[in-house]
């Protein structure tokens, strides 16, 4: 589960009825995921339930989230819809003021398919600490993230078509903070099966970066590589055995 995971937690899962099910879990600890500098005070208090250390570092409490999905159909279209809520105290700083805040994330997808046609798409919002799973410095754009689209399938060969837009806290800059870290990808792709247990792919990606005072190849601050791009071509030929 990469920086989301605890100590323990509860966790629920009903059965499906009607087509719906939902979920919940709780987290009655700190986060272990924090990286570097937190080493000590996290292995000085294993075990504990944290509510106030020195400095004033990037750790939640009490993580908690509720989710619920539907899958079901409209006539000729199956869909899935799917939304949720992700939440979290933090851990207070006991040697100055709290730089810090706990998460406070919803998100919510989508899925159809009609004959050979799928969309699906993603959104999620709040205040997260982009990928990390971490409390959001207090100064720092809270996320907004999207990222959706269609694919085909036409006999043996699939074609699809995926667009992402994001905006997250990034590297903080005290004087650059309300920016955020701004990153926009668009990527084309299709394989088919040419013969039983060979299937031949290409696929083609472009991304932006950008973030204001944010050295985005070195790491830290800066005024240098501010902005970024990248840009690929994959074509290869996978067997299946």
């Amino acid at each position: 589960m990469g920086a989301n995971y605890g100590i323990n937690r509860l966790v629920y899962i009903s059965p499906k009825f009607a087509g719906f099910d939902f979920g919940a879990s709780f987290e009655p600890s700190y986060s272990t995921a924090a990286a570097g500098a937190n080493t000590t005070s996290q292995a000085s208090a294993a075990g504990a339930i944290l509510s106030t250390t020195p400095g004033g570092l990037a750790l939640r409490k009490n993580t908690y989230d509720v989710s619920a999905r539907y899958t079901g159909s409209f006539g000729p279209v199956a869909a899935v819809l799917e939304g949720g809520y992700w939440g979290s105290g933090v851990v207070n700083n006991s040697s100055g003021p709290t730089a810090y805040k706990g998460l406070s994330v919803a998100d919510v997808g989508v899925k159809f398919v009609v004959s050979h046609l799928e969309f699906g798409a993603h959104y999620d919002f709040g205040t997260i600490s982009g990928a990390n799973f971490q409390p959001l410095h207090a100064g720092a754009h809270k996320e907004q993230a999207f990222i959706g689209g269609p694919e085909y399938t036409i006999g043996q060969g699939i074609i699809g078509l995926q667009y992402i837009n994001s905006i997250t806290g990034g590297t903080y800059v005290a004087s650059h903070s309300g920016g955020g870290l701004h990153e926009t990808g668009l990527a084309f792709g299709g394989s088919y099966v040419y013969a039983p247990g060979a299937t031949a792919f290409v696929s083609m990606l472009f991304g932006l970066r950008h973030q204001s005072g944010a050295d985005l190849l070195n790491g830290g601050t800066g005024a240098n590589n501010n902005s970024t791009q990248a840009r690929a071509i994959d074509i290869g030929n996978r067997f299946d055995f």
